[in-house]
Formats: structure tokens, C-alpha cells, sequence
């Protein structure tokens, strides 16, 4: 047993020990460095929609380097002199505006094929030959609205980002993440300032991840979706699920409504109430219904409740809000009936530290006959 345990030691500290040096843009055990878990499209929100995120697009400072090797490694410095680089819209992808090749490829890769690497010799009339991986450093301010820094957290979301980043904060390495069609988003609360902030991000056309994308499509780099920097309290609606279940004659529907909630510092979920509110096309109220945000967190590991809803053998349950809407309009492309969920915490006061707002909408009879009984939630941001 012995030797058995020192072999399988043995072959993961050679296979540690090959990962060192290694890019992360080319390592195929790293997809991510402090993102936050995925979730659900939606904007928090305080007294109004809006009001807690601030939106970076626009023209940054920007530079472009045909491979990895021609960057400047430590742009992100604060002290860094980014006066002679060129203004640059965000969003937009680099070579429409100039920079780079634009490469269609219906079926393969641009650029040689030795996976997870993207950046081996391929042949010389290939575009990637010269192009081998261009890298885009980008750099601008922004100002923190008051009272941020002090309470809360701060979060960053980059919508979409072509193929693989890096993000500083006031020279903080703040994340990496690879997805060209994903969000990523980090938490930078403990990277700013209060008043002016320095942002410096740096973009890979490819990555290990690029290894995805056979598929024919316009190979492009860059920045191709809206930036964020989103507040919210230190306890917040991470994420939710909304399910909507037909009875057998696809007549009524069972919503079910399953949140996520994060608490952050001292906070427990103590007193807070998380309430829903359905309501139609026309505004009207279908239904109304809360749970306790400290039952739904379960700091305390609850063995009863971590048994009721993750249970050890089968699916786990869904539906911490659940309630039945009589006859409801159904969503077809020619009658798109779409219905508004509200989401709200309040403490026990009856003030709301978080609010967000989505859409949902209830799949069943079509003219083709009867769809699958499962809906589809749909959010979008507000």
C-alpha cells in the first residue's frame, strides 16, 4: 500500500511540476481566478432601477501587440504612463477598428492544432503565423460613487469578453477568466478607493478555451460587451431559479421560485424576509409570497434542513416559494405573454436593502400540439 500511495504522489507532483510556466491562457486546469460563481441575467437595484450600477463603456486607453511576447507586462502600475496609447470605444472588437486580422473559418482553427496550446508555429501563410495570439491592454478611471467603499460590496461584470482577460484594480490583480460568450464577474471591494479608481484590463484573442469554438463564425478579439461595476448590501440575492410546472391538461401552473442569498462581514440573514411578487401583463398582483432569508442561507448546517432539500439520494428539491396560478396566459411566439417577478429583501423593518426585477413567461399548448411540460424561466435585466 506503501508503494502504491508513493507512485500516485509521485505522478501528481509531476503533473504539478509540468503545469509550472504554463500560461493560463493555455492551461486547461485554470478556466478562472476569483470569479464568482455564474448566475441568472439580472441588475440589482435600491430605490430605483439603476441606482447601484455604474457603467464603463466608453473610450479607453488602448494598446495592441501582435503576441503575447510584445506586451508590456506591467501596464496595470498606477503610475503607468498610458499618454501616447490611442482612445479606443468599449465595446467593440479589434478588427473592424484596425487592429488585427478579421479570420472566418467555417470548420477548424485559425490557429495550429496542439491543444491545449494556441500559440505553436503554425505555417507560415497562416494569419496566426504573424498574429500568433494578439493581446489588447486597455486602461481608464472611473469615480466610485459616495458612500461605497464604506458599506457593502462592489462587484465588476464584464458581459462578454473575447477569449481570455485579466483585471487590475489600483494594480490589484483583481481575476482572470476565459469565455468569450460568458459573463465573468469579481468581487473588488477590497481593491478601491474611495473617489477616482484605475481599471487596466488585458484581453487574449485565444485560449485553451478556443478549443470550443469549431464552428463557423468571424474570429474576433476584444471587449465585445458592456462592463459593470455593481453595488449591492452585505447581504444580496446572489442568484434564483424560477420553474413553472402544468398540470395535466396544461390548464394551471405550479411556480416554483428558488433563491440564492450571500451574506458577507458580520451579516447572518437575521430578521430579513425575502418576499416575491408575480404580477401580469397588465400590473396586476397574481401572487405574493416570502421566505425567511436565515432558513434559505442555513449558516448553521441545519442537519433537518440540509436533508429536506439536499438530500443524499435523488434530486433535490425545488420550490422555497411555491404557488399555483389558475389559467394563466401561455407564451407563444404570436401571443408573447410574458409575466414580471419582483424580488425583494427587507429587513425587519420593512426596508429593502435589494431589490431586482425579471420576466418570466409559461410555455404549453401550440399550434403544433403540446409542447414539453417543463417552462423555461426567463430573466433579463431590467
Amino acid at each position: 500500500m506503501r508503494r502504491i500511495l508513493i507512485g500516485i504522489f509521485c505522478c501528481v507532483a509531476a503533473g504539478l511540476s509540468a503545469q509550472v510556466g504554463v500560461p493560463d491562457w493555455e492551461n486547461h486546469q485554470v478556466l478562472h481566478i476569483n470569479r464568482e460563481p455564474a448566475r441568472a441575467a439580472f441588475f440589482p437595484y435600491g430605490e430605483h432601477v439603476g441606482d447601484r450600477r455604474l457603467c464603463l463603456d466608453g473610450s479607453w486607453k488602448f494598446r495592441w501587440t501582435p503576441m503575447p511576447e510584445e506586451r508590456i507586462p506591467d501596464f496595470y502600475r498606477t503610475d503607468y504612463d498610458d499618454s501616447r496609447w490611442v482612445e479606443f470605444p468599449v465595446p467593440a472588437n479589434w478588427e473592424v477598428n484596425g487592429y488585427g486580422t478579421p479570420i472566418y473559418v467555417s470548420a477548424g482553427y485559425p490557429f495550429k492544432i496542439n491543444p491545449p496550446r494556441v500559440t505553436s508555429e503554425p505555417k507560415a501563410e497562416y494569419t496566426t503565423f504573424k498574429e500568433r495570439n494578439p493581446v489588447g491592454q486597455y486602461r481608464r478611471t472611473f469615480t466610485l460613487p459616495a458612500g461605497w467603499e464604506k458599506t457593502g460590496q462592489t462587484f465588476l461584470r464584464f458581459e462578454g469578453v473575447m477569449s481570455a482577460f485579466y483585471v487590475w484594480i489600483n494594480g490589484q490583480l483583481a481575476g482572470y477568466s476565459q469565455g468569450s460568450m460568458e459573463p465573468s464577474e469579481f468581487n473588488i471591494t477590497s481593491c478601491l478607493n474611495a473617489g477616482t479608481n484605475q481599471i487596466a484590463v488585458e484581453v487574449y484573442r485565444y485560449s485553451d478555451g478556443s478549443y470550443l469554438e469549431d464552428q463557423d463564425f468571424w474570429r474576433f478579439g476584444g471587449i465585445h460587451r458592456s462592463i459593470y461595476v455593481i453595488h449591492t448590501p452585505d447581504i444580496r440575492i446572489r442568484d434564483y431559479v424560477v420553474r413553472t410546472l402544468p398540470d395535466s391538461v396544461y390548464r394551471d401552473f405550479t411556480i416554483q421560485i428558488d433563491p440564492r442569498l450571500s451574506v458577507y462581514r458580520a451579516e447572518s440573514g437575521k430578521g430579513y424576509t425575502l418576499q416575491a411578487i408575480l404580477t401580469d401583463t397588465d400590473g396586476t398582483s397574481l401572487a405574493q409570497l416570502s421566505c425567511s432569508a436565515e432558513e434559505v442561507l442555513d449558516l448553521e448546517h441545519k442537519a433537518s434542513r440540509m436533508n429536506e432539500w439536499f438530500p443524499q439520494r435523488g434530486p433535490r428539491k425545488m420550490g422555497r416559494m411555491t404557488t399555483v396560478i389558475k389559467n394563466p396566459k401561455q407564451w407563444t411566439a404570436e401571443t408573447p405573454s410574458l409575466y414580471s417577478l419582483h424580488l425583494s429583501l427587507q429587513d425587519s423593518t420593512g426596508r429593502m436593502p435589494a431589490r431586482r426585477l425579471s420576466q418570466c413567461r409559461s410555455t404549453g399548448w401550440a399550434d403544433a400540439g403540446k409542447w414539453p411540460a417543463d417552462s423555461f424561466p426567463w430573466s433579463q435585466p431590467p
